[in-house]
């Protein structure tokens, strides 16, 4: 998986740097109050893309003959991806609430607390998606795509992806926190032409192929359990 993920954004380098820089310039010239959707919606459709792709249903290209995204299936592909995610990280979510919510007086239990909390929060959202995520490739596929069959193949291969999405996750964090270690000290968001040639390049590198890696998974599961060849 781990190999087919890299050979996937290898053979499309030029798509995923698009991608990369699209998906950090819109949110930012986007009013303050649609930034957030614009960049949900712009992500779901790249994984979209992504799920035909790998599936071998159609082009990366949206602007490719018969590659196009209709209205209704982005909304389709966007809203079960949003289902899958709330369902995963409602627990952590209410747990950091009440974190906050306490008034601690050690500040180092409440830092250790929120970096646990956050640590759920990430956990929770790859083991729901390891249990509930072929749900997405169904419905992109249209072979047996309704929520309860994405169950019993949650139920058969959620052994096999939560252990692998684990240490991904954990992988990712470490990563990001140390970047954050290094970039207070140095300042590196502070020199706006080093945030955007380094900070962005490699964050959104980082996050897409995690996306692509929990793409491809999803997907070799699917088609096994489905057996379609």
């Amino acid at each position: 998986m781990l190999r087919n993920a890299l050979d996937f954004m290898r053979a499309n380098v030029r798509f995923f740097a698009i991608v990369i820089v699209a998906t950090a310039v819109l949110p930012a010239l986007a009013p303050a109050a649609i930034a957030s959707l614009l960049e949900v919606v712009a992500s779901s459709a790249v994984l979209f893309l992504i799920y035909r792709r790998l599936l071998r249903q159609a082009s990366l290209n949206p602007f490719s003959p018969g590659a196009g995204i209709t209205p209704a299936e982005l909304f389709g592909f966007v809203w079960r991806d949003l289902v899958i995610v709330a369902m995963s990280v409602a627990i952590p979510i209410l747990l950091l609430l009440a974190v906050t919510l306490v008034d601690l007086t050690n500040v180092n239990v409440s830092i250790a607390l929120i970096y646990g909390g956050t640590v759920l929060l990430e956990l929770s959202a790859v083991w729901g998606i390891a249990y509930f995520g072929t749900w997405l490739p169904a419905y992109v596929y249209g072979q047996n795509p309704t929520f309860r069959a994405a169950r019993k193949r949650g139920q058969a291969s959620f052994g096999s992806l939560a252990w692998r999405f684990t240490l991904l996750s954990l992988a990712v964090f470490a990563i990001g926190f140390a970047l954050g270690q290094i970039d207070g000290p140095l300042g590196l968001s502070d020199a706006t032409w080093l945030y955007w040639l380094v900070i962005i390049p490699i964050t959104g590198a980082i996050n897409w192929f995690v996306s692509v890696y929990i793409a491809v998974a999803l997907c070799q599961v699917y088609l096994t359990l489905e057996k379609i060849v």
